[in-house]
């Protein structure tokens, strides 16, 4: 359903829209391995140019699979990411991330500390990319493993719509990057701003060296210690 829904969703779409691809990444407290943090990405992509985009990261994979945390595990997994965010650098599109640290002090359980910092960190995305993109009308998120999940970002979506904070116009859509390679751009991008916080190898400079010149990161405790 939800690839037929995205195919259509493609139809409506003018040469003047953009599409934001959507994925996260996030340390849990329980993992202990420095500081737990959420983050999401968002990648911009003008309409125009979806097809040939997803063309040359087929070719630079060189397959119809991808996942950077395993390519990463390998020489030429890495050769192949650092091929790809070559290619980011080059075609310039917009990365946006909203990010949160110290997931411990939002609640007392977990999962309720990761869920929350999920919608804080996708409310702040959606709302930068409505005020600064407003020609966004479709958002393409990374289908999550729990259905209670994907139905936590709708009812997100809903609200932020009731409220104004974006349009009506922009559709939001969960699906797989098995079905969509076009996710495995934020993927990629999000992975790379993680390992600027949690390496010291060449992995850890990859924001620095191929996205930080087209990027906007949102941190939200900056902005709650500035309210």
């Amino acid at each position: 359903m939800e690839k037929r829904a995205l195919e259509a969703a493609y139809r409506n779409l003018n040469e003047d829209h953009y599409v934001l691809y959507v994925d996260e990444t996030y340390n849990r407290p329980e993992e202990n391995l420095g500081r737990s943090f959420y983050l999401i990405c968002g990648v911009l992509i003008s309409a125009r140019f979806l097809d040939a985009t997803r063309e040359d990261i087929r070719e630079i994979v060189d397959g119809g699979y991808w996942h950077t945390t395993e390519a990463l595990q390998s020489a030429e997994g890495r050769q192949k990411a650092e091929g790809l965010l070559t290619y980011c650098n080059d075609v310039g599109d917009q990365h946006i991330f909203a990010y949160k640290k110290d997931l411990t002090q939002i609640g007392e359980e977990n999962e309720v500390s990761v869920a929350q910092a999920r919608d804080d960190c996708l409310k702040a995305l959606l709302v930068a990319v409505q005020q600064n993109y407003p020609g966004t009308r479709l958002v393409v998120m990374e289908k999550r493993q729990r259905h209670t999940e994907n139905d936590a970002d709708r009812r997100l979506i809903k609200h932020l719509r009731s409220v104004g904070a974006i349009s009506r116009y922009t559709q939001v859509l969960h699906e797989s990057p098995k079905e969509e390679h076009l996710l495995w751009l934020p993927d990629l991008s999000a992975m790379a701003l993680r390992r600027s916080k949690t390496h010291h190898d060449r992995t850890g400079l990859y924001f620095k060296l191929y996205l930080e010149d087209h990027s906007f990161v949102i941190d939200l405790d900056k902005k709650i210690e500035n309210e």
